[in-house]
């Protein structure tokens, strides 16, 4: 008689990658699972009375928080499965012209509705330049009482003054350690430096994800996010699918005097705003400006304290300059 085949069950591999990649490497694109949770989280922000619907089954018995895809389509004109085949990024229903009725539908704003573009047309991603111009370089090395940092379309510092290294301490051997998401969510000492943490950090993610939906599978992108995935709120701030523009920072925020607490500076003020820097795919200059002469007078001379220790004028995560 034969022998009895021994089967032997082979384990499954284990995936041990952090959820926040493993979502983005799904067998959808990443681009359609960020459609996808973004059009979920948009829909659950509003309300049946917001958008003029009358329900008249008491709230509690709505399963769906927020709108129902069914709600959705009928407010956008187009038919509830359709709808859905576009939600769930299902490649038939990717089509420009049913994008404006769903903009209209959920309410975005322009900088949402850019976004949602990028994320449907899912187009090979921009080549940037991580070079800044001269004349910015020079600026750099020119300036002391005002801090400012080029930051590339994921936030990494790319070279800043002496300003910004006296007042943030950006130079780390590790470029990611010198990230400004990785600072914000992995740096406990920095919600005391900045009382507005939270305003920061929505900020800065709305203008990482916008940068994200350009070019979703971005290995430096997936490396930023996996670094701050168990980090305290961050999951809170990130699954609010913000998107932020540096046009929409600057009417929101361009005119509010920031207090910084620093331990090096005591309570300084100052202004803040973004720059967009030219064929970044978006990156940005960030300028930090003291907002009283007060200010400028503790900036300059802790400027005149780091150039006594290092006399460089411009930094960079590759080298600093004279």
């Amino acid at each position: 008689m034969p022998k009895e085949a021994v089967v032997r069950e082979i384990p499954k591999k284990m995936d041990n990658r952090p959820e926040i990649i493993k979502r983005y490497n799904s067998p959808k694109t990443a681009a359609r699972a960020l459609l996808t949770d973004f059009l979920k989280s948009r829909r659950a922000r509003l309300t049946p009375d917001q958008v003029g619907i009358h329900i008249e089954a008491e709230p509690s018995r709505r399963r769906t928080p927020g709108l129902r895809r069914s709600e959705v389509a009928a407010l956008a004109g187009i038919s509830a499965e359709w709808y859905t085949l576009f939600e769930m990024g299902r490649e038939r229903a990717m089509t420009n012209r049913i994008i404006e009725p769903v903009v209209r539908a959920l309410q975005l704003n322009e900088v949402e509705r850019d976004y949602l573009y990028d994320l449907v047309r899912a187009e090979p991603p921009p080549v940037p330049s991580h070079e800044a111009p001269p004349a910015i370089l020079l600026g750099l090395a020119r300036v002391d009482d005002v801090a400012v940092v080029v930051y590339d379309r994921w936030l990494t510092p790319l070279s800043w003054n002496a300003a910004a290294e006296a007042l943030l301490g950006l130079y780390d051997p590790n470029p990611l350690q010198a990230n400004a998401i990785w600072r914000l969510f992995n740096r406990a000492d920095l919600r005391t430096v900045y009382p507005a943490w939270e305003q920061y950090a929505r900020i800065t993610l709305g203008l990482f994800r916008r940068s994200l939906g350009r070019d979703p599978r971005s290995d430096e992108a997936k490396g930023v996010l996996a670094s701050v995935e168990q980090a305290p709120d961050f999951r809170r701030l990130w699954d609010a699918h913000e998107v932020y523009s540096l046009d929409r920072e600057v009417v929101e925020t361009g005119r509010i005097v920031y207090t910084y607490r620093f331990p090096h500076l005591g309570s300084f003020t100052a202004y803040r705003a973004g720059i967009p820097l030219p064929n970044s795919a978006g990156g940005h200059i960030r300028v930090t400006t003291p907002a009283d002469e007060a200010s400028a007078m503790q900036l300059r001379a802790v400027v005149k304290h780091t150039l006594a220790q290092a006399p460089a004028r411009i930094y960079s995560l590759r080298r600093q300059s004279a």
